[in-house]
């Protein structure tokens, strides 16, 4: 019944594969990197909503204190899976 269920999604074009690394999920830790002030700041992503298997947007809770929703064109840009990341954005800045 499950796999029906699946090809008559696929068919109506409700199913999206989504790539097994660099995707985005709740729970993750991310850093922000500001590179105005040159600050990382790192936080947890409370969700992540993704369109036609793209990241649309996210939300971060801050490990400083505050929610913050986020267009998903920043991440790979601020926004790093690394802390590793986010310092060598800030060098290159």
């Amino acid at each position: 019944d499950r796999l029906r269920e699946l090809v008559q999604a696929d068919r109506e074009g409700r199913c999206v594969v989504l790539p097994k690394e660099g995707i985005l999920k709740k729970g993750d830790k991310v850093w922000y990197c500001d590179k105005e002030t040159a600050e990382i700041e790192s936080g947890t992503v409370v969700s992540a909503f993704y369109k036609n298997g793209k990241l649309e947007s996210f939300s971060v809770d801050f490990d400083s204190g505050g929610l913050v929703e986020f267009v998903g064109s920043v991440f790979g840009t601020c926004f790093f899976k690394s802390q590793e990341a986010a310092e060598a954005a800030l060098i290159g800045a």
